[in-house]
This record gives structure tokens, sequence and C-alpha cells, in this order.
């Protein structure tokens, strides 16, 4: 049935205007999303959005996930979304897990407290979660603690990193924290010092990658990409 849904979708929105990285579907376009009203956003195949789109590129075509050369990954996927997961599953020579601490995944987990032994993974993605953890240090150390020496996590925030940092405390009230972020479900807007602070108090050494400008902006349309720099943080080797 699955299948035969794609098909449909593939079928019903054929057209050459977008092209969706993950599902591989040409479609005349994408969807409007969000609760602030996105335009060219979400897959009307896949249902992936800007920033899984983004990743996804940078995974293919700067990370080399798909080279069939490469040693094997073990791969974590924090809070997984289900176009990446399938994309993720599928690679060569990667062993993959998920975890989340809500919704479905291969276990349950809290970010903050992993049931991995030390050095477990050789990459990690985990997008869109930090923002909404009350307490986000004991995930960068998780984080560090989880990832083998000279492994990769890939972070994402939301957008912007401009700017200072505005952080509702731990104990803050839904209400509190939509008058101070526009948001009751997270607890931070990180800007890039911060960002980069956190990470590497947390024992990795983070780089912000501006991938989505380092495309010609013909792609980053084609493709429906958000303008979303990528944290890419190693852990040091022994």
């Amino acid at each position: 049935m699955s299948v035969l849904r794609t098909l449909y979708r593939k079928t019903r929105f054929l057209g050459f205007a977008n092209y969706c990285v993950l599902c591989r579907s040409h479609v005349r376009r994408f969807l409007p999303h969000g609760v602030v009203r996105r335009e060219n956003s979400l897959c009307p195949v896949c249902h992936s959005r800007e920033r899984h789109r983004l990743a996804w590129h940078w995974f293919t075509h700067r990370a080399g996930l798909l080279d069939r050369r490469q040693p094997s990954l073990r791969t974590l996927h924090v809070a997984p979304e289900i176009p990446v997961a399938k994309r993720l599953k599928q690679l060569p020579n990667t062993s993959y897990i998920s975890g989340d601490f809500v919704h479905a995944a291969d276990i349950r987990m809290d970010v903050c407290n992993m049931p991995f032994a030390d050095e477990s993974f050789d990459f990690v993605y985990i997008s869109h979660v930090l923002n909404m953890l009350p307490r986000d240090e004991p995930a960068f150390k998780e984080l560090c603690r989880v990832l083998a020496p000279g492994g990769t996590v890939l972070i994402q925030v939301p957008a912007p990193l401009a700017g200072p940092s505005k952080e509702a405390g731990a104990n803050s009230s839904s209400s509190d924290r939509l008058a101070l972020l526009g948001d009751p479900d997270i607890f931070r807007h990180y800007g890039r010092e911060a960002l980069l602070r956190r990470a590497e108090a947390g024992g990795l050494q983070p780089l912000l990658v501006p991938y989505f400008h380092e495309l010609p902006p013909a792609e980053q349309m084609r493709f429906g990409l958000i303008d979303e720099d990528l944290c890419v943080c190693r852990k040091p080797k022994h």
C-alpha cells in the first residue's frame, strides 16, 4: 500500500520545477507548511521539509555517505524524521539505529542519558532537538561520550543563528516561552557563539558550515532548502 501511495503522489504532483533529494521525486511544487506559513516547504511525496533536504544534500555531497568505499559507519539518528530515516537505513556499509523519548524509533531513550556504551557510534544526526531541551549541557556531553574518536555529529538548530541567544529557564512556563521565544515548545534560540561554546564544553570540536550559501541559488530554490547553518562537530582522536 505504501508503494502504491507513493506512486500516486509522484504521479499527482509530477512536474519539473522542484526536485526532492530525499525521495528523488520531480514535483511541480513543494507545499506550504508550518505554524508560521513557509512557502516551498513540504515535499508532497515523502513529506520532507527544507531542513531535511539540506541535511541530506550535505550527507551525500559533502560527507560522502553514499560512497561504498567508505568503511562501515555506526550511525545514530536522534528523534528520527521518517523521510531521512528511510534513506539513512538504505545507506551502504551503515549500521543504523534511531532513538527518541516520545515518538516512534528503534529504542526509547533520553538524549541526556543515552543507553549506549562509550564510543558506540561513528556518526550522529540530531536536528531541531537541542533547542527543545530544558537543559542542553548534558545532551552535548552525551553526544560526545557515545561518539567514537574522529567521529562526526551533525547538529541542526532553527535559523537564524545571527544575534545573541535567547533562553528561557528550565522551569519556565509554556506561556513564558511563547512570550520570549514565540514557541511554547522550545527553551532557546541559539546564537552562533553560544552554540559553538556549548558544543566545545561538551568535548566536541564544532564548525558552523553555511552549506546553503555554498550552493547556487537555482539549486537552493529547486531543491527547496532552508537557509540554516549546519553545525558539524568532530570528536578529537585520542
